[in-house]
């Protein structure tokens, strides 16, 4: 794997030439003129690209020591493909530290933003793991820290109303499957802690960033909150400012702390970003939409796939909680509370000692990527009656 990050401090001085002369790539020059580098040049295929200081690939080819820094999240793995198929001896760099700080400069807590403030880096970790042997990806990781939240929302896809008697989750537990995850070479795009509301059990998010935020394997972390708790000083000195983000779902009124918390974080230099009207046409976060009762449903097998195809909570919301891995936060959550069956098939793979020990690492890596990967649809989907769409207040509180 001939694949390191740029750090300007460690510069070689030789000449660098940013692959991808668009978005991401102009945003990483800004970086470099603040630095006072001003001799880099573009490389781009594009034929159409009319910057006087970008070339072709090819026009390269007779250079020898030169670095080539990856200037595009979406086409980072094409690029480096195209690199090493003809110009194996030159340096090649992934380039984050840049981009982010680019990014910082443009943003506002506008939560188109923020989004686009960690996809470099995300995508730097699918890259990551499609050159890494036997490595495997899973784009977001919801990370059950509590089953405690600070409101009572109908509807609440992550079912927290219906918990008496909520916990907050097991350091050891929580340690103990992660752990395990990592050993089968997993990378991830997204870590994002949530409960409930997370803030709730800020000493176990700290503990967690203590232990995983220089992980090379995760791309960043994210914290959604609804507004209601306002981060302490000692979570605030846990997080390393370029790889955490913070979302704030925004009920208005219901959101009590959440100007403060925000303005905590901004003289922390922490990037948060606000749900605003314009984002409200998103699945989930923003759109909410009624799954119906926990309960058999019953329905058509043609219409539980048609409803598991177009779900985005099985696509983007794998989650850990209690040592298992699910493939979204409801199923999980309807496992946790003896809502569904453990026995039913197709909706986690536990990752804790007693049961990791029992298969080799390839098979649980194997099963985990089944798990995410399944084309029918995990059993507890027919928990579910998403099929309907029915929209519904969101964040209106039950008496």
């Amino acid at each position: 794997m001939r694949i390191k990050t740029f750090k300007y401090e460690k510069w070689n001085k030789h000449q660098i030439y940013i692959f991808g002369a668009g978005h991401d790539g102009k945003i990483i020059a800004m970086e470099l003129e603040k630095k006072g580098v001003t001799d880099y040049l573009f490389i781009d295929n594009n034929l159409n690209n009319q910057l006087d200081n970008c070339v072709q690939l090819h026009e390269v080819e007779k250079e020898q020591n030169i670095n080539i820094l990856l200037g595009s999240a979406k086409y980072m793995m094409e690029m480096y493909e195209e690199v090493m198929a003809h110009y194996k001896h030159y340096n090649i760099f992934t380039c984050e530290d840049l981009y982010i700080s680019g990014i910082r400069d443009v943003h506002n807590h506008i939560l188109e933003d923020v989004y686009s403030f960690f996809a470099y880096r995300s995508e730097k970790i699918k890259f990551l793991a499609n050159i890494s042997e036997k490595g495997w990806y899973l784009p977001h990781l919801d990370v059950v820290v509590t089953e405690y939240c600070s409101l009572k929302c109908e509807g609440c896809c992550s079912l927290m109303p219906l918990y008496n008697n909520p916990k907050n989750s097991k350091r050891e537990i929580c340690l103990e499957a992660l752990d395990n995850l990592f050993k089968t070479n997993c990378y991830i795009g997204n870590v994002n802690f949530i409960g409930g509301e997370p803030l709730i059990n800020q000493k176990l998010i700290k503990e967690l960033l203590d232990r995983y935020s220089k992980n090379e394997h995760i791309g960043a972390f994210q914290i959604i909150t609804n507004g209601t708790i306002v981060p302490d000083d000692e979570l605030i000195a846990a997080i390393d400012c370029s790889n955490l983000y913070f979302i704030f779902s925004n009920y208005g009124a219901l959101s009590r702390n959440q100007e403060e918390a925000v303005c905590k974080l901004e003289r922390n230099n922490i990037i948060a970003g606000v749900e605003q009207k314009s984002d409200l046409n998103v699945e989930n976060n923003t759109l909410w939409v009624d799954y119906g009762e926990v309960k058999d449903w019953k329905h058509e097998d043609d219409v539980v796939k048609k409803m598991y195809d177009m779900c985005m909570d099985g696509k983007t919301c794998t989650t850990l909680i209690n040592g298992m891995l699910c493939v979204c936060s409801r199923i999980a959550h309807a496992i946790n509370l003896g809502l569904i069956s453990k026995e039913l098939k197709g909706n986690y793979v536990s990752l804790l000692n007693d049961d990791i020990n029992k298969y080799s690492v390839d098979c649980i890596r194997e099963r985990c990527k089944e798990l995410i990967n399944q084309k029918q649809y995990p059993s507890g989907c027919q928990y579910c009656n998403k099929i309907e769409r029915v929209p519904i207040e969101r964040g209106k509180q039950k008496k």
